[in-house]
């Protein structure tokens, strides 16, 4: 793949395309299936990563460095706000604090001087 003049993102392609069709038929052999024990609620949690990489990715391409720092906690915050709604978790008061930290340090950067 290294070799070809390929744009970076159709090797991509290829190469989790490959992986996912290998990937599917390891798990139709004899035995359980491959996705066999996981509810509906892993393949949310698999998506939800997913989309937040996407982001993510998205963001540290088009994004200034001091805008990348930002990134992790407010995926972690976007995260737990999901996990409040969908799991019924149990945030605690450590947790609020940093997500209004994180807020504050976000509103002093981008706010007008």
């Amino acid at each position: 793949m290294k070799r070809q003049r390929l744009p970076l993102a159709l090797q991509n392609l290829f190469l989790y395309t490959f992986g996912v069709i290998l990937n599917l038929h390891a798990g139709s052999g004899p035995g359980p299936g491959f996705l066999e024990g996981f509810s509906g609620w892993a393949v949310l949690v698999v998506l939800n990563q997913a989309v937040n990489g996407l982001l993510v990715s998205a963001v540290m391409k088009c994004g200034s460095r001091i805008t990348r720092l930002f990134i992790v906690p407010c995926s972690l915050v976007v995260n737990a706000v999901l996990s409040l709604v969908l799991l019924q978790l149990q945030l605690t008061a450590v947790f609020i604090l940093a997500t209004l930290l994180n807020g504050l340090v976000v509103c002093l950067y981008y706010g007008s001087p």
